[in-house]
């Protein structure tokens, strides 16, 4: 075995660990905690406005978009199917401040919510959240079940990384004695030999003692 190919397989055999150790596993312990705090908080809401993406007047629109204009001229939008009903929590809530009218969306629309109307409504957003007054009108809040289950992912993965790399110190110490005693360094694996050979037995193998079979 090559010098070179001996450094990058015992290269591989600790960078994956370690990678499992400082970043997979971290960034599952994290990832809940960080999509909540990446949440923006904004002074006011300057327009709420909702519109059909085709004319109204064709009768045969499917979404419908609502745009948001924020503070620090911060713009964004949302386009919802009709039919799957995501739009409900954001029409639900604007009924309930009595922005909008219990009539069906369809019927009130194009229409703009003006910032005097908007005053008392707190905003916090993310990339695929929307919260007014501590209420998910976009979005759901995150289940502890999910958290839980994250941070115990992420600790097993570190487990896991710790377990590969201490297994990769004892068979580098052991080679190493080997080597020393020998004066010569242990084959190491070779994953895709290995895996070729396995399928090769399995499907010529098989094959093979099916025909021997059949000739007897």
């Amino acid at each position: 075995m090559k010098d070179i190919e001996y450094i990058i397989k015992f290269g591989l055999l600790f960078l994956v660990p370690l990678l499992l150790i400082f970043q997979v596993g971290p960034h599952f312990i994290t990832i809940q905690a960080e999509e909540e705090a990446r949440l923006v908080e904004y002074e006011s809401i300057e327009e709420i406005a909702i519109n059909t993406l085709i004319p109204i007047e064709y009768k045969n629109y499917d979404d419908i978009k609502i745009n948001l204009h924020l503070s620090n001229n911060k713009k964004t939008y949302w386009i919802f199917r009709i039919v799957e009903e995501e739009h409900l929590k954001l029409i639900n809530f604007l009924r309930h401040e009595k922005l909008i009218t219990e009539q069906p969306i369809i019927k009130q629309i194009p229409l703009c919510i003006p910032a005097e109307k908007l005053s008392h409504i707190k905003v916090r957003m993310g990339k695929s959240k929307l919260i007014l007054n501590d209420q998910y009108v976009i979005g759901k809040p995150i289940s502890i079940f999910w958290i839980i289950l994250s941070v115990l992912f992420g600790i097993a993965t570190i487990l896991l990384g710790g377990l590969i790399f201490l297994s990769g110190i004892k068979l580098l110490l052991t080679n190493i004695k080997i080597y020393r005693n020998t004066g010569e360094a242990p084959v190491l694996w070779n994953r895709f030999d290995n895996s070729y050979e396995g399928w090769k037995y399995i499907l010529g193998g098989s094959k093979k003692k099916t025909n021997d079979d059949n000739s007897k």
